[in-house]
């Protein structure tokens, strides 16, 4: 998947989702071409060319980054959808599976004889 290069997104055993800043950000060859400018030299040749990459690429930044959050977003109202969503999403098909179980539990308990209750027995100390 995607790493983003200043968060760490993990997922524990019970399915929660964490999100926690790097100490040190990722390398990436993005950010490393960002953060390395020309020498001294070049700086002095093409001033402009030097100053213009950057302005676009920071430009370009916000547009990554809020895809990638975009992203986040959707996958974590899937993951809510589906932790919600009920397998029958149709009303009638609800009430017809609901009758039946119902019967079913009245079903079971005719059949089943009823249990007497057991005496509690106090142990005296």
């Amino acid at each position: 998947g995607i790493q983003h290069p200043f968060y760490y997104v993990s997922q524990s055993k019970d399915g929660k989702i964490y999100v926690r800043k790097r100490k040190v950000p990722l390398a990436n060859t993005e950010s490393d071409n960002i953060k390395v400018h020309g020498t001294e030299g070049e700086a002095h040749i093409k001033p402009s060319v030097q100053t213009e990459p950057p302005k676009e690429q920071e430009e370009k930044k916000p547009d990554v980054l809020s895809i990638t959050n975009q992203e986040l977003i959707a996958k974590f109202v899937n993951f809510i959808e589906k932790q919600t969503e009920s397998k029958n999403p149709d009303p009638p098909v609800k009430e017809v599976e609901t009758k039946e179980n119902v019967q079913f539990i009245e079903n079971v308990k005719k059949q089943l004889p009823p249990r007497i209750p057991r005496r509690r027995v106090r142990i005296m100390k």
